[in-house]
């Protein structure tokens, strides 16, 4: 029963690792960040037209904020959305890669057998930290409008200040991935 027991556990804490958004090998390691000329990727909800209707759901580059609008570039272009019109976003700015966390995690929890009867103390210890840990680096490049105002992400635009005067929406062409 025990060993039913540590394997819940270890799904359950896996489990609040959290997923992203953007598509996979398009957003830059922490390390590529300060030298990204992009933006990062940006998953807005709309709030619903009408009862019963689904919300449109947009994702892409975020291109530049305002104090009432974000530019999103899209499959189809640059989309603009009005904030208010936001039921939730999330940004993700750079690719967390929380998979060395994970590993340890695993080599940590597997080494507790050199501490014979002890085991029983330790392992438990290396599977909480360990998946504490993974759930907090996976975190760790996301914003959510539930936590943030429009203005945080600002930061991870591929215009920080705003649009600049004059650009050509339709020359930043389609999203690439």
């Amino acid at each position: 029963m025990r060993a039913r027991s540590a394997v819940v556990l270890v799904v359950l804490l896996a489990s609040a690792c959290q997923s992203i958004p953007a598509p996979e090998d398009w957003l830059p390691t922490p390390f590529e960040t300060p030298e990204w000329t992009y933006g990062g990727w940006i998953q807005v909800e709309m709030k619903p037209t009408a009862p019963k209707v689904p919300a449109a759901v947009w994702g892409g580059e975020l291109i530049a904020v305002s104090a009432d609008s974000g530019w999103i570039l899209t499959d189809n272009g640059v989309t603009a959305v009005a904030v208010r019109d936001v039921s939730r976003a999330t940004l993700v700015g750079w690719d967390p890669d929380f998979s060395g966390f994970l590993l340890w995690s695993l080599l940590g929890t597997v080494s507790t057998i050199s501490n014979g009867a002890f085991l029983v103390a330790t392992a438990p210890m290396w599977i909480i930290g360990g998946s504490l840990a993974t759930a907090s680096q996976s975190r760790s490049s996301t914003i959510k409008t539930e936590r943030a105002q429009w203005s945080d992400f600002r930061l991870y635009a591929r215009f920080p200040q705003g649009l600049p005067p004059g650009l050509d929406l339709a020359s930043l062409g389609k999203l690439v991935r």
